[in-house]
């Protein structure tokens, strides 16, 4: 995952770690962890999982600009 943000002339960061580890707790992981894929998304191909967790993350992670997934 990529984000696109300016850097913080105070802080040096474009988001703090911790932040962004908690949106995607809360907006991935909790969805899926334990659970079978099939129950989340409809034939989770890499291409629709990469969609899927786009949607769940477009508007709550501020400068999301790329997901890349690993098979």
């Amino acid at each position: 995952m990529s984000l696109k943000l300016p850097v913080d002339s105070q802080t040096g960061l474009s988001m703090d770690f911790q932040e962004i580890q908690n949106i995607v707790d809360h907006e991935i992981i909790s969805q899926v962890d334990h659970q079978n894929l099939n129950d989340v998304v409809d034939n989770p191909t890499s291409e629709k999982l990469v969609q899927w967790i786009w949607d769940q993350l477009e508007g709550k992670l501020k400068g999301l600009y790329e997901i890349e997934l690993a098979e």
